[in-house]
């Protein structure tokens, strides 16, 4: 791969060693909550690129220090992670990683137009939720290759915990991101406005504990869910998992 054609300069940074990340794998996505939702997504993940037959390099948006990118790698499919924060990316650097690290926020994607055939955007708030997602869909729409496949996950309004957050709205905000903030129709006809076509959604996320939980219960909740096939209830689910294919004629401008 040309790695000219495809992006531009490399940010890095140097200096002491920062302490860990918390979204690693050491810290909250070390938590049995956490283990849960990686797993989830990864079976997800696999399921779509094996279906649609991904056959080159995954751009993953998003990808903090690797949780998925490691994963994906370690099945044969290489990975440029794009990734906004310094930390996750200078543990990635430090870990050997052998691929592409771009700085960058996904909401402005440093490639050329149709030069990706499968985007990652798993668990990236601030670029999907309602104040942002058009203007993400269109960039994604931009870079990926016709017909290229968008694995992206959101959470939904119409479900109990939006219903939450309508109650206690400051606990569903984080920075500049307003958590639950759309809901599953919306947020499709958003995706079709964008001229995306949807191969798979999945809803998941029905365990009842925080991120940071070690409930000895969460292996229990999350063995019901996937018993009783809560995947297959999208519109009513915490959280979503898309797949969906570039099919539309949109005009993009080259950057």
């Amino acid at each position: 791969m040309a790695r000219k054609r495809l992006f531009g300069n490399l940010k890095m940074t140097s200096g002491p060693e920062p302490p860990s990340y918390i979204w690693s794998e050491t810290n909250l996505n070390g938590t049995k909550m956490g283990i849960y939702l990686t797993r989830v997504e990864l079976r997800f993940l696999c399921e779509a690129l094996q279906q649609f037959k991904q056959r080159e390099w995954v751009l993953d948006i998003g990808g903090g220090d690797g949780r998925l990118a490691r994963r994906l790698q370690a099945q044969g499919i290489p990975s440029i992670l794009l990734e906004y924060s310094d930390l996750p990316l200078r543990d990635m650097k430090n870990s050997g990683w052998s691929h592409p690290l771009l700085q960058a926020d996904g909401n402005t994607v440093p490639l050329k137009n149709e030069t990706a055939e499968t985007i990652l955007a798993v668990e990236v708030q601030n670029c999907v939720d309602s104040e942002h997602n058009e203007r993400f869909f269109s960039e994604v729409y931009r870079v990926l290759k016709q017909k290229g496949i968008f694995v992206f996950t959101s959470d939904n309004s119409f479900s109990l915990i939006g219903f939450l957050r309508k109650i206690r709205p400051s606990l569903y905000r984080y920075e500049d991101c307003e958590y639950y903030s759309e809901s599953f129709h919306k947020t499709l006809k958003k995706l079709e406005k964008a001229g995306f076509q949807v191969l798979m959604v999945y809803g998941f996320r029905w365990v009842p504990f925080s991120r940071g939980s070690n409930n000895s219960l969460i292996p229990l909740f999350a063995a019901i869910e996937r018993l009783l096939q809560l995947k297959r209830l999208p519109s009513l689910s915490p959280w979503i998992f898309w797949v969906v294919r570039k099919s539309g004629t949109q005009t993009i401008k080259e950057i």
